[in-house]
């Protein structure tokens, strides 16, 4: 990412982070366009997994939903570009008080929500619910198969033995 010129994209933490609202569904797009702008953006999301009678997809869903998170660096007159994300398709306003748009911290030293966090969990995997999906639908046919603790546990029996012929 170049920004201002510099190759080198800054550190978020360095950035002065706002609160975007945006559109129903537009929160990817806006990122996106941020980005294209020379900013940072996040907008934290969850991937689940839907399954439909004819077909079984993974779902990239806003967890925020109307809402993201810009880090902007201001321009060489030392003006933050509040104009420039206002006019990206689908942003209804920077979150702020008086008119004025409110900075949040990227990390804050107390308990507080910390944007850099979220991103870090989210990069390890912590909304990711498509993980053990395999279980769900295999909980799902032996509920469907089994009506009592006695033929769960000859099915399990049978599962094991099976494995002992074939190792």
């Amino acid at each position: 990412m170049t920004i201002g010129g510099n190759d080198k994209a800054p550190e978020p933490a360095s950035l002065a982070w706002f609160v975007v609202q945006a559109s129903s569904r537009a929160e990817f797009k806006i990122e996106e366009a941020v980005r294209e702008l020379g900013h940072d953006a996040y907008c934290p999301a969850e991937i689940k997994f839907r399954r439909s009678p004819r077909s079984a997809s993974t779902l990239k869903l806003a967890m925020l939903p109307g809402y993201l998170f810009i880090g902007l660096r201001p321009d060489r007159r030392g003006d933050m570009p509040f104009p420039k994300i206002h006019a990206i398709e689908g942003v209804i306003g920077i979150l702020g008080s008086s008119g004025r748009p409110a900075q949040i911290a990227y990390q804050h030293a107390g308990d507080g929500f910390q944007i850099g966090v979220v991103r870090e969990m989210e990069a390890d995997g912590a909304f990711d619910h498509t993980r053990h999906a395999h279980l769900k639908s295999a909980t799902r046919k032996v509920r469907r198969t089994v009506k009592s603790f006695s033929e769960l546990a000859s099915v399990l029996t049978q599962g094991d033995d099976q494995d002992d012929e074939t190792g």
